[in-house]
C-alpha cells in the first residue's frame, strides 16, 4: 500500500510540473513587415545593392520582407514614393543622395509641394565626381573661363549643386563658360574626342575618414584615365561652404578628399571634389523596432554586400553612418543605433569650419 501511495504521489507531482508547461502557448509568430524600396534602373549599383539588401534581410529576418522596385532614376524613385497613399509611404524606402531630400522638403521641382517624409537609414556608397580635363594648361577652375564644360545632365540635382560650387570656388558664373550638359559615358567620350575642355566624371570612395580617402574610378572614368593623360581640378572647400550659405542646403557636406593615385596613363595628385552619397532612406513613421532590426542585420552582415556588386565592399560597419547629411536627417532609431555602436557621422569627421 505504501508503494502505491508513493507512485500516486510521484505521478501527481509530475503532472503538476508539466501541466503549466503544456498550457503555455508557443511564442507568437512575428507580424510580417513588407517594405518596397524604390531604387533606380536595374543597371544602377544602387539597384543591385538594394537587391542585395533584400536578400540579406530575407536570410536573417523572420518578419521583414524588402521588395526592390525599378524606377527611371533615383530622383524618380522619390517622386514615386511621394505619390503613394500615406499608409503605403510608411512602408516604403528609396535610394538617393541628400540634396534631393532637402529640395523635396521645400517643394522644389520635381516635387511640386513640400514633402518631409524620408529619414536617413544608412549609406549605400560615397560616389565622388572628379572634374577632369585633358588640357595641361588648365591648372584650376580659374582657367575654365571661356571653356566648354559638362556640368552633368540638364535638370539634375548634381548640375544644380556644382554650378553653385563653381561660382563660389572660382567666380565661374554661368556666363563665363560654355555649358555642355552631359552625363556618364557621354562626358568621357566628349573629353576624349575634344568636344569639351572639362567635365565631371565618377569615382567610388572606399570609406570616409575625414582624411584623404582611397578611391577607384568608375568604369567610364577608368576608360578616360587609361586612354589619355588626364588631369584633375581640385575644388576648395570654401566653394562648398559658400554654396551652402547661398542656398540654405548643406552643400558643404558634399565635400570629399581623394588620395593621390595612378591609373593607366594618369598620375592623379590629391584633390577634393563633389560627393554624391547615395543612401537608403525610410519613412519617418517607420516603427523604431523595424529600423533597429534592419540596421542590426546590415551592420552584422555588411561584408555580404560585396557578393552583389564590387562597390558593396565599401559598405562597412564604419561607413554605414557617414552619409554627407545632418545628423538630424537620420531616423531617430538610426541615431540611437549608431551612437550605441560608437559610429561617427559626417559632422564628426568634417566639423563645419572654414
Amino acid at each position: 500500500m505504501k508503494d502505491l501511495k508513493w507512485v500516486i504521489f510521484v505521478v501527481v507531482g509530475v503532472m503538476l510540473m508539466v501541466t503549466p508547461l503544456l498550457g503555455e502557448s508557443a511564442p507568437p509568430t512575428p507580424k510580417k513587415v513588407e517594405l518596397n524600396v524604390y531604387c533606380g534602373p536595374l543597371v544602377y549599383s544602387s539597384h543591385v545593392l538594394s537587391v542585395g539588401l533584400s536578400e540579406i534581410v530575407k536570410k536573417y529576418s523572420k518578419r521583414i520582407i524588402i521588395n526592390p522596385v525599378e524606377t527611371k532614376s533615383n530622383t524618380q524613385s522619390f517622386v514615386e514614393w511621394k505619390s503613394l497613399p500615406a499608409e503605403k509611404q510608411k512602408y516604403a524606402m528609396g535610394v538617393v543622395y541628400p540634396l534631393t531630400v532637402y529640395k523635396a522638403r521645400d517643394g522644389h521641382p520635381p516635387f511640386m509641394e513640400p514633402w518631409d517624409n524620408p529619414r536617413l537609414l544608412a549609406l549605400v556608397g560615397h560616389m565622388g565626381s572628379p572634374l577632369w580635363t585633358l588640357d595641361p594648361k588648365i591648372k584650376s577652375g580659374f582657367d575654365l573661363v571661356g571653356k566648354r564644360i559638362s556640368f552633368f545632365p540638364r535638370g539634375s540635382d548634381a548640375l544644380w549643386a556644382t554650378v553653385r560650387i563653381a561660382k563660389h570656388a572660382w567666380g565661374l558664373t554661368e556666363d563665363k563658360y560654355r555649358s555642355r550638359p552631359l552625363g556618364g559615358g557621354a562626358t568621357i567620350d566628349a573629353l576624349l574626342d575634344g568636344t569639351i575642355d572639362a567635365g565631371w566624371g565618377g569615382s567610388v570612395e572606399k570609406g570616409l575618414t575625414g582624411g584623404w580617402e582611397d578611391w577607384l574610378p568608375n568604369p567610364a572614368s577608368e576608360r578616360l584615365l587609361s586612354s589619355a593623360k588626364t588631369y584633375v581640378i581640385d575644388i576648395p572647400r570654401e566653394g562648398f561652404i559658400k554654396a551652402a550659405e547661398e542656398t540654405g542646403y548643406p552643400i558643404d557636406m558634399m565635400y570629399i578628399r581623394h588620395e593621390a593615385a595612378k591609373f593607366g596613363k594618369s598620375e592623379i595628385p590629391r584633390f577634393a571634389s563633389v560627393n554624391c552619397a547615395n543612401s537608403w532612406w525610410v519613412s519617418k513613421d517607420l516603427p523604431d523596432d523595424v529600423v533597429a532590426e534592419l540596421l542590426t542585420i546590415m551592420y552584422e552582415h555588411a561584408n555580404e554586400f560585396v557578393n552583389y556588386h564590387a562597390s558593396g565592399a565599401h559598405i562597412t560597419k564604419a561607413n554605414l553612418s557617414t552619409t554627407g547629411a545632418r545628423k538630424e536627417d537620420y531616423h531617430p532609431a538610426a541615431i540611437k543605433f549608431f551612437e550605441g555602436k560608437g559610429n561617427k557621422f559626417y559632422v564628426d569627421l568634417f566639423p563645419r569650419e572654414k
